[in-house]
């Protein structure tokens, strides 16, 4: 079945090289849609361990009083993450094999971020 928010995620994917897949969570790592080429239990317990990650920086930052994150980026193994805050409650993903392009690759996310925001709110 295709939503809105897959079709966005699979065209983010699809325009980086090495791009394996995309999500879209809650904050606290709950996948609420996705497109990837993983297998999709692979691909929910991914997002899942990234949330729980994104939410450790988050309260890292607001305990010393920075503000809020826009953008993590994980590195390891053969795998690079983006995950970028959409709002309080809720993040994109992508994840790309090495090397990624992360200008590019955060360019890309502004506009799919944008579109998540358009078609949720």
């Amino acid at each position: 079945m295709s939503t809105p928010f897959r079709a966005i995620l699979k065209d983010a994917t699809r325009a980086i090289p090495g791009a394996v897949g995309g999500a879209l969570a809650a904050g606290d790592g709950e996948l609420l849609d996705a497109w990837t080429e993983w297998d999709s239990d692979e691909w929910a317990f991914l997002t899942a361990h990234i949330g729980i990650i994104v939410n450790h920086v988050r309260c890292a930052m607001h305990t010393f009083h920075f503000g809020d994150v826009e953008w993590v980026f994980i590195h390891y193994g053969g795998l690079d993450l983006v995950a970028e805050q959409l709002g309080d409650k809720y993040f994109v993903l992508l994840a790309c094999t090495p090397p990624m392009n992360l200008g590019t690759t955060i360019d890309l996310m502004r506009s799919v971020a944008q579109a998540l925001r358009k078609e949720m709110f």
